[in-house]
């Protein structure tokens, strides 16, 4: 399955490279839907990053090209 999207992407003149790029952005959201968030004590901020999302919320910012401290704010 995975071979056959690849073949439909260099038949539609999709580079290797901008493959990588894409799978990248697909792999941060992928990652992103693993971070998860609790209610917070701290009016000022409604909820926060739960410590177990920590690692999540870096890998997908490292994979989507962001400082992870620009994404948790977002």
């Amino acid at each position: 399955c995975f071979q056959d999207t690849l073949e439909a992407m260099v038949h539609l003149g999709i580079d290797a490279e901008r493959q990588k790029q894409i799978f990248m952005i697909l792999a941060g959201i992928l990652q992103l839907g693993n971070v998860t968030f609790s209610t917070s004590t701290d009016e000022s901020q409604p909820y926060e990053l739960n410590e177990q999302s920590k690692d999540f919320l870096q890998r997908a910012a490292e994979l989507l090209c962001v400082p992870a401290d620009e994404l948790q704010t977002c």
